[in-house]
């Protein structure tokens, strides 16, 4: 009992702070990730506001990437290969130069990826274009090497088809936003007003999914998810040292009283036992001398009654400590629960009650044959007393996969559902009717259950209308019971 309740101590101290720590150590791992997350798409805001800024995606000469044609091109160079005019490289250079002053490092709109200035130093982002019928206009890699252009297309590709806006895919965080402003190849030179765009204009929405080097932030987040499980679990382990040897600290006085109240009532009971023999004896001796009379009749009826509740008693208290002698081997259960259930049907008929026995042949259980006889023989004499006059009780046995399943069931007059689990507490009485007069005294069903967990088994009281009760006995077929000297 005492180990038991031990158990009970450390199973439930350790799953409340299994219970804290996991709700710990979730909150931090998923308030790092929403960190992960939030620096991610700052950035990849700063990426597709720089994207919409002046030499965004709609000018050819703010990337460098592929072109609607297919060409790469680069920023102050002319992609115009249909004006039809030449001149030489001087002419040229002066011409850019004049138009094109030397950028102001403080402006964002005169540089290709002003945006990049205000990202980490070590991030990386790449950008795509689709148009509406999902092929390629635009891809910006001039911020990354790790990943190709085939593969950045790949990438836009799958996100476009998923549907989704925002995401992770394979450590990149994305952002999806839509154009339908038209984007095509433009001359880089604003001041030529002349020379008009020969090349093909792209019109219709565009699709431009943004990416976002993320794979060092998860990993760091993967990192410190290890960690912490692994700390954890170092500190639950620590915790259970301390739970398992500071609770023995803890249970020692009331193990100290629990075991003074065994004693005692072992000792008390065999104490009793001379005194109620002797008793007996001489209601015996002063019956032969004066006859027979109900004052004598009733003292032997009394003294006997005192005598079977102190080997209960006894018994009760030997079962807890686990210094019952039990005697395990294999024997027939269905030939035991039958001639045990034969012996009550005379006093069944008797009180006119229905007595039906329904057992599965061929039953063998491992376990100690006369602490399961006394087991049959509690629950047949509990649904005797207590049913209701002219009722019924049936009593089944059977075995189902690897277990054996023995019920008795009896009517009643009523049933109180609520007092159903305090059956097996000792002396308890569920209602008036439970009186001296049937001849218990509330301590059979604890004596069951006793029984019963000595074979690792379970036993419960159910009651399907509050006009019946059934007692189910559930056995495993193999009780490895304890086997002690007495």
């Amino acid at each position: 009992m005492i180990k038991k309740l031990h158990r009970k101590f450390i199973l439930i101290s350790m799953l409340a702070v299994t219970f804290v720590l996991i709700v710990i150590m979730s909150a931090i791992n998923i308030l790092n990730y929403r960190s992960v997350v939030t620096d991610a798409d700052r950035m990849l805001t700063m990426v597709a506001g720089g994207s919409n800024a002046p030499g965004g995606p709609g000018t050819t000469g703010s990337r460098t990437g592929i072109g609607p044609s297919g060409s790469k091109s680069k920023p102050g160079t002319k992609s115009d290969s249909g004006s039809g005019s030449t001149s030489d490289s001087g002419t040229d250079s002066d011409t850019d130069s004049a138009a094109n002053p030397p950028s102001d490092p403080d402006d964002s709109t005169s540089s290709t990826r002003g945006f990049q200035g205000n990202l980490p130093f070590d991030s990386r982002s790449f950008s795509v274009i689709l148009d509406e019928d999902g092929n390629e206009v635009f891809v910006d890699m001039r911020d990354t090497v790790s990943v190709s252009e085939s593969t950045a297309l790949t990438y836009a590709k799958k996100i476009l088809k998923s549907g989704k806006t925002r995401g992770f895919l394979n450590g990149y965080r994305y952002l999806v936003s839509t154009n339908t402003q038209g984007a095509g190849n433009q001359d880089s030179n604003s001041q030529n007003t002349s020379t008009q765009n020969t090349s093909s204009q792209n019109t219709g929405s565009q699709t431009e999914i943004d990416f976002v080097d993320c794979q060092k932030s998860l990993a760091n987040a993967r990192s410190f998810l290890m960690i912490s499980v692994l700390v954890s679990l170092c500190g639950l382990l620590a915790v259970f040292v301390l739970i398992f040897f500071f609770s023995r600290m803890i249970m020692k006085p009331v193990e100290e009283s629990y075991k003074k109240q065994k004693r005692f009532i072992t000792d008390a009971g065999h104490e009793l036992k001379t005194p109620l023999a002797i008793i007996d004896a001489d209601a015996s001796v002063l019956e032969m001398d004066i006859g027979e009379n109900e004052w004598i009749t009733d003292l032997k009826k009394q003294t006997k009654r005192m005598a079977d509740l102190t080997k209960d008693l006894i018994y009760l208290s030997r079962m807890d400590e686990g210094s019952a002698k039990l005697v395990m081997m294999d024997f027939p259960l269905s030939d035991v629960v039958t001639e045990t259930a034969q012996s009550f049907r005379s006093r069944a008929q008797l009180a006119k009650k229905s007595f039906e026995v329904n057992v599965q042949p061929m039953i063998s259980f491992f376990g100690d044959e006369k602490a399961i006889r006394q087991l049959i023989g509690i629950l047949l004499d509990n649904a005797l007393k207590y049913s209701n006059e002219g009722g019924n009780i049936q009593v089944d046995l059977s075995k189902q996969n690897h277990r054996i399943e023995l019920s008795v069931w009896n009517t009643a007059d009523s049933i109180d559902r609520e007092s159903l689990p305090r059956l097996f507490d000792r002396f308890y009485r569920a209602d008036s009717s439970r009186n001296s007069e049937t001849g218990g005294y509330g301590i059979g069903l604890s004596m069951a259950q006793a029984i019963v967990e000595a074979h690792k088994g379970k036993i419960q009281a159910t009651s399907s209308d509050g006009k019946s009760i059934c007692l189910k006995v559930t056995l495993p077929l193999k009780a490895p019971a304890y086997v002690s000297e007495q």
